[in-house]
């Protein structure tokens, strides 16, 4: 028998009694709970990685103090995680929207500060997510929060077109009325640079996505 092994199986229980009562204490704090959910999967990281440990199970490994930790808390979790995304997002996009020209080199399309942000934010919530071992709760990240954010910046993106063509059409701005600063927005150059923003935030980010070597987020979002 391997006695570093054996040593750390009989600490995990009094270790999960520590665990289960801090977590009474701090669940009702999302900060202090996002934070520590965090330090668990850590911790059970390095447990795998530098003790070689794994309950006797070579095939799958250990499951970690985790798993059974999102037994109870993971909606709970998971509910912090995504108020905290989508808030972040919010932030994001009331943020200056500008095409950055120094992004790529030339010939390359362009793309603009806040959808640096937006695919930040994106990976960000992946690294909150990547050490759990569930599959079907890192579909739930995946779904509640990549995919909200995503399809709220699309709705955001199509927004900006729809906009953009119902001030150039004639039949529109007579059933609408259209001002001389509307116009000034999409006429000429200005108009320009709006287009380009709304195709270079597209691009970077199905680009981005196509890059990604997470399988779960490359099969859900195959364009």
């Amino acid at each position: 028998m391997d006695p570093v092994a054996s040593f750390i199986t009989a600490l995990l229980p009094i270790l999960r009694e520590k665990v289960d009562g801090l977590l009474k204490e701090i669940s009702i704090d999302p900060g202090l709970l996002s934070r520590f959910m965090h330090q668990i999967f850590e911790f059970d990281e390095t447990i795998r990685v530098k003790f070689n440990y794994d309950a006797g199970n070579s095939q799958l490994g250990w499951n970690g103090i985790a798993w059974n930790v999102l037994d109870t808390y993971f909606d709970r979790w998971l509910q912090v995680e995504k108020d905290f995304a989508l808030g972040r997002y919010q932030e994001i996009i009331k943020s200056p929207d500008r095409i950055d020209y120094d992004s790529s080199n030339q010939g390359k399309t362009k793309y603009t500060s806040v959808v640096v942000q937006v695919t930040d934010l994106l990976v960000t919530v992946t690294k909150s997510y990547k050490h759990i071992r569930r599959f079907r709760n890192k579909m739930y990240f995946l779904i509640d929060i990549q995919a909200e954010i995503l399809d709220q910046y699309h709705g955001r993106l199509n927004d900006s077109l729809d906009a953009y063509q119902t001030i150039m059409s004639p039949l529109a701005r007579r059933l609408h009325g259209v001002s001389k600063e509307m116009m000034a927005e999409v006429e000429g150059v200005a108009g320009l640079e709006s287009l380009c923003k709304v195709y270079g935030s597209a691009e970077h980010i199905i680009s981005d996505l196509n890059e990604w070597s997470n399988d779960e987020v490359r099969c859900y979002f195959p364009w």
